[in-house]
């Protein structure tokens, strides 16, 4: 398969334009928690929000890296998408922090 810089672009544009996370996504878990205060499921609850909010700040931090990424690659392209490839793969998993925001 052949990919062209619009190719890239497109992607840059789907990934980009796709989910946003929330503005507060620990606030449920936090409603709760304090709904069943002072347990040991309100501290449990309290803990989740937080890991649930640096979850998905990690994955939208992630997101922005690819969609720049695949712009840089092909505004780069010379003949084939081997730099976009590389870049990608050097990322790392989303199981890992982001290397850059923004």
């Amino acid at each position: 398969m052949r990919v062209e810089p619009k190719d890239l672009r497109e992607a840059a544009t789907k990934i980009d334009g796709g989910w946003k996370p929330p503005s507060n996504p620990a606030n449920a878990f936090t409603l709760a928690g304090i709904a069943v205060s002072p347990t040991d499921t309100s501290h449990a609850l309290r803990a989740a929000g937080a890991a649930v909010a640096s979850a998905l700040s990690v994955l939208d931090s992630r997101r922005d890296e690819i969609v720049h990424v695949l712009r840089v690659s092909a505004d780069r392209y010379q003949g084939t998408d081997e730099y976009a490839a590389r870049r990608i793969a050097a990322l790392g998993s989303l199981n890992d922090a982001p290397h850059v925001k923004g």
